[in-house]
């Protein structure tokens, strides 16, 4: 299933041996990369046949790939819900709700808007919203994954809300980055 060298061969919570949970104590993690990482660790295969260093760095990289992707809890929940089977759109996501787009086209009008008359207090004024939008979907995403610690029975239709609220902070992360490149600010 690997791709290229540094993409995830598995989720990252197999590569690393860890439960398929949003809750790992950072000190778990970094017990499971620091054990990995002793196996792994391309030094450790100098003196071998090319093909199984160039395999070491290969896991190495996916092991660091891993580690990275858990220690973000944004992240984490991510790969949680990719492993779970449901997937994370790229772009805008296709299910959100007619007003949720609406207002998402008025601020980008908004932005655009600023941007031709460069007026960058506006777009900053804009990122501000988008920043604020973002740290809310992603409280909602720990709040649900507590519920799914509480409530076990309500996975299913809570991963499927964790999902939504994903998508539009990352939507919302995104849009930011976009208008906060220099051609934007200009």
């Amino acid at each position: 299933m690997q791709e290229s060298k540094g993409k995830l061969r598995e989720d990252p919570f197999s590569l690393l041996g860890l439960p398929k949970r949003f809750h790992i104590p950072l000190s778990d993690l970094d017990q499971a990369h620091l054990e990995a990482s002793r196996i792994w660790h391309p030094d450790r295969f100098a003196l071998r046949p090319e093909a199984e260093r160039l395999k070491a760095e290969d896991h190495m990289a996916s092991l660091n790939e891993a580690y990275e992707t858990l220690k973000t809890p944004i992240a984490r929940a991510a790969a949680l819900i990719e492993a779970e089977g449901l997937k994370l759109d790229k772009g805008t996501d296709t299910t959100s709700s007619p007003d949720f787009l609406m207002d998402m086209m008025e601020l980008k009008e908004e932005a655009s808007n600023a941007r031709a008359k460069g007026d960058s207090d506006t777009i900053q004024s804009v990122v501000k919203k988008l920043t604020s939008l973002q740290r809310q979907e992603e409280e909602l995403v720990f709040q649900l994954f507590d519920q799914i610690a509480m409530e076990p029975n309500t996975r299913t239709e809570k991963l499927e809300e964790i999902r939504g609220h994903l998508q539009k902070a990352s939507y919302f992360r995104k849009t930011c980055g976009d208008l906060l490149t220099p051609s934007a600010l200009l």
